[in-house]
């Protein structure tokens, strides 16, 4: 959903990075890896 908001220029990149951490912070299901996973899928919609 956080790819869609940022294609859709509703947030920034940087916005929903900050999200993304703070989800991997609180939600023990949402590990490192698919932290980073989501992180490089951001990177390549810069």
């Amino acid at each position: 959903m956080l790819l869609k908001l940022v294609e859709a220029d509703l947030i920034t990149v940087s916005h929903a990075e900050k999200v993304a951490r703070k989800i991997n912070q609180v939600n023990p299901e949402i590990n490192d890896r698919i932290l980073q996973d989501f992180l490089d899928k951001l990177s390549r919609d810069i």
